[in-house]
């Protein structure tokens, strides 16, 4: 069948079984990666040559993928599906736990509070878009967006206004950045097929950047003015939770160094890697070191016990009779949030095996 028609039968099948049929998401996208799988037609085994079509951030083993075309369907769908989520699955997990820890512990509004004494409230909004512009660039998105949406959060609950400006502007520069700037995936693989010098690319993905970064500022700012979306509770952190923190005094909160470690360390780690691979030189001894507390995975993982550490400890001073049960207490407030992390996860594994049906199948 042709590719194209396979992708529209496949994007129709998701859209009425979301909207009409209020199937779960996880549940559609599964489905339509099977389909897109029989729809193919001969679907090939698993080979080092094709197993790329699947492996992005991360390389499972190879498996038996041989027999009928209906069930290479199924293998195909669950490989991708199992790529997807295990590159992605620790970081979204701890970027869930930051971000409670962040938004629980005052964290996110020292950093603020902060902001705004910088740059004033009127920029607060291109403050958030230039963060997701620049952070994106060495940083993956997804992990940008959870490591910035509590900031947008907060930044909404202090200022009382604006929380969708702020999360388009933060959401779309991200993107943007993403989808044009090496070293990010994309554009490092069009680089590399194009031949393009690395430094050449990089200024150029910038410079093609600015325009449309612009335009989701000016876009975002109306959409606020005529939809103004509320911000909404999400699990383990109530609107009434965050306003009774943003209503507390300088000195209830932690400091901005410590409150700022859970975002800078990750971004700095990755982008330390990221900047070296690039400069293809000889890097010493140290860089095992550094590409190992830069992996994004890691990086998270030390971002996200700060973070347990800062919450931790502002629950103790706020109720010194927590120390004997702390870790109960702790365990109670990251469930919620781990719980809609591993939703999210099963999503994006989900999306990750439709999309590596559609390329199977030639799109």
């Amino acid at each position: 069948m042709w590719p194209f028609a396979i992708l529209s039968i496949c994007v129709v099948f998701i859209v009425v079984a979301i909207t009409m049929l209020r199937v779960h998401a996880f549940l559609a996208l599964i489905l339509a990666a099977i389909l897109a799988g029989i729809l193919t037609g001969d679907l090939p085994n698993l080979n080092d040559l094709n197993k790329g079509l699947f492996d992005s951030r991360v390389a499972l083993d190879m498996t038996d993928l041989k027999g009928n075309n209906l069930i290479k369907s199924v293998k195909w769908s669950l490989k991708g599906f199992g790529n997807t989520a295990g590159g992605i699955g620790l970081v979204i997990a701890l970027a869930a736990i930051i971000g409670t820890c962040l938004m629980g512990s005052g964290a996110a509004d020292r950093i603020v509070r902060s902001l705004l004494k910088v740059c004033g409230e009127k920029r607060a909004g291109i403050v958030l878009l230039m963060s997701g512009f620049l952070l994106s660039i060495p940083v993956f998105f997804d992990t940008v967006f959870f490591l910035l949406i509590p900031l947008a959060r907060a930044l909404s609950l202090r200022t009382g206004k604006s929380y969708t400006m702020y999360v388009i502007a933060m959401a779309g520069a991200g993107a943007i950045t993403h989808s044009m700037v090496p070293p990010t995936p994309g554009p490092l693989m069009i680089a590399n097929t194009l031949k393009i010098d690395l430094g050449v690319a990089i200024m150029a993905g910038l410079a093609a950047s600015i325009l449309p970064a612009w335009l989701v500022l000016v876009m975002a700012k109306r959409f606020d003015d005529k939809l103004n979306i509320p911000m909404r509770n999400v699990p383990g952190t109530s609107a009434q939770d965050l306003k009774s923190i943003v209503d507390k005094k300088d000195s209830e909160l932690p400091g901005l160094f410590v409150s700022s470690i859970p975002v800078a360390f990750p971004v700095v780690a990755i982008s330390l890697v990221s900047v070296l691979d690039m400069l293809g030189k000889d890097q010493g001894k140290l860089y095992p070191y550094l590409q190992f507390f830069g992996h994004s995975n890691i990086a998270m993982l030390i971002a996200a016990a700060f973070a347990v550490a800062t919450y931790a400890a502002q629950l103790i001073k706020n109720n010194p009779s927590l120390r004997g049960n702390l870790s109960k207490t702790l365990s109670e407030k990251l469930d919620a949030p781990l719980h809609m992390a591993g939703v999210i996860i099963l999503i994006t594994g989900a999306g990750g095996a439709f999309g590596g049906m559609i390329r199977l199948a030639g799109v």
